[in-house]
């Protein structure tokens, strides 16, 4: 008896005399090769595609758009020197672990009120590292006006640019390292 899948993903068993790539109704089945799978480096772990880099030059998610990720939306609420940590482990290139980048954000934001103004450091640094416009305004404005929303957005976006910040800056290196891709447009 041997397994095979429906193109609904579902496993099958075939039975003895059944013709193979058939399911026991009848049915065709494509070989597990036809179904998706994540590309190679996913940082994202086993079953979940990763998208490829976006061009540079424009935000990946708008200001608000926690609903596409959830758990970084929640954690920015609840507990933002986790991100904070996360980006500036990332954003530092290693320099910065993520419980000192955690710590600074705390510390500031606990006796100044204003963790604002170190987590803006990072928007920019990210920013900078992929083109990106200062929208909907300067740095500054962005992360005192909305500041959990501006910390889930610059981590969505390095996840979306396939960099894991919970994985740390050593396993996001090659992906990290590599210069932005730049749209060139050809006269044909």
């Amino acid at each position: 008896m041997a397994y095979t899948y429906t193109p609904q993903g579902h496993p099958t068993q075939q039975h003895q005399g059944q013709q193979q790539g058939f399911t026991s109704e009848g049915h065709p089945v494509a070989p597990p090769a036809a179904y998706p799978q994540p590309p190679p480096g996913s940082y994202y772990g086993p079953g979940v595609a990763t998208l490829a880099p976006p061009n540079s030059g424009l935000w990946t998610t708008g200001l608000c758009g926690c609903t596409e990720d959830c758990p970084s939306c929640w954690c920015a609420w609840c507990c933002p020197c986790v991100l904070v940590g996360r980006m500036a482990n990332i954003l530092d290139q290693g320099m910065t672990s993520v419980f000192t980048g955690a710590a600074i954000f705390c510390i500031v934001q606990w006796f100044t009120g204003c963790g604002c103004l170190y987590s803006c450091l990072y928007r920019a640094k990210l920013r900078h590292k992929y083109g990106l416009p200062e929208e909907p305004c300067n740095d500054i404005c962005t992360d005192c006006w909305c500041n959990c929303c501006s910390i889930a957005q610059a981590y969505r976006e390095l996840r979306n640019r396939n960099i894991n910040p919970a994985l740390g800056y050593e396993f996001a290196r090659a992906v990290y390292e590599q210069p932005p891709q730049v749209q060139e447009m050809r006269k044909m």
